[in-house]
């Protein structure tokens, strides 16, 4: 496979590719440092199990309608990607808005649920401190809704398919497709590299996130994370999560490249963070601290490491 390299040398830079190193297993270990070693097992791709894709069907009432489930769901455990048909089971303008509403968003859910999928090694890891996996974790969530408008703004530009019929998600495309305007390639591709899209592209996946954490949505498992508590290890690996991906992928320093990189329409793989403004990725790294400090118990002083904003490795998959 052919790929570039986009990188600024440094002392971080070697940190960060000995840290992909080892997740990857590319480092020699002996058998008490394995056992130390948490890291998620790649299998070889013949032995992975096969990601299931799960179309289900919810009735809506309007009774019903406050207690209805995510429009779409990846379960690891399982290793499926869950997306829900909403059909009005009674004659209400509100439950055929509602409906109506989420169908029209079924792409983005399922691109969504997807990037969950396929980066489903980047966020099992059982090796990290509780702030960094909190830092994971709420990047995770900030990472799938950006896919959301990374693919409404490629339907949009390549196939000529609207919008979905919620305002969060127009608005979203449309400061990416104009900003996109301002790239000499502009009138060709989405042009992802152009700082200016891909700060519209964080600025909705940041923004949706604190939006859901405000409902009071990730809080919990965000909380989790801040207490240690450990996860199921993810043994079955399923056979579209994205190996290439651990490189570069060291959250200790920042590097989350990997955690925001797309595979577009024309094909191509794009860095978002990396392609962003420094001013964007700070203002990402601190919302994503003011979420968590909003968790803190009375009393808990949690200590939070400095954030690095600057340009780390990125690599483009032909």
């Amino acid at each position: 496979m052919k790929f570039k390299k986009y990188l600024s040398l440094s002392v971080t830079f070697v940190l960060g590719l000995s840290m992909a190193g080892v997740a990857l297993g590319l480092n020699q270990k002996n058998d008490a440092s394995e056992k130390n070693n948490n890291a998620t097992q790649i299998p070889k791709a013949q032995q992975r199990v096969e990601l299931k894709h799960i179309n289900d069907t919810m009735y809506v009432t309007d009774k019903s309608m406050s207690a209805t489930c995510a429009s779409g769901v990846f379960e690891p455990g399982s290793n499926s990607v869950t997306v829900r048909y909403f059909v009005p089971a009674d004659t209400s303008l509100r439950v055929r808005r509602f409906c109506d509403m989420n169908n029209s968003l079924r792409r983005q859910t399922y691109r969504h649920e997807m990037e969950h999928a396929r980066k489903v090694l980047l966020t099992k890891a059982q090796n990290k401190s509780p702030i960094v996996s909190a830092r994971v974790a709420a990047m995770n969530e900030i990472m799938a809704p950006a896919s959301e408008v990374v693919q409404t703004a490629d339907d949009l530009f390549y196939k000529g398919i609207p919008c979905p019929q919620y305002v969060r998600t127009q608005n979203g495309c449309n400061a990416v497709l104009t900003a996109n305007k301002t790239s000499s390639m502009g009138r060709f591709i989405v042009d992802y590299t152009n700082p200016a899209v891909a700060d519209a592209v964080l600025e909705y996946g940041v923004e949706k996130f604190m939006f859901s954490f405000n409902k009071g949505v990730y809080r919990t498992t965000i909380r989790k994370k801040l207490d240690g508590v450990k996860t199921a290890k993810y043994k079955n690996v399923h056979s579209e999560a994205d190996v290439s991906l651990l490189i570069g992928h060291v959250p200790e320093n920042d590097w989350w490249g990997p955690m925001f990189t797309y595979t577009t329409a024309n094909g191509r793989q794009v860095d978002i963070w990396n392609s962003a403004t420094p001013q964007m990725r700070k203002r990402v790294l601190e919302r994503v601290d003011s979420a968590i400090k909003a968790l803190a118990r009375p009393g808990e002083k949690l200590k939070f490491p400095a954030h690095n904003i600057n340009k780390q490795l990125t690599i483009r998959y032909r």
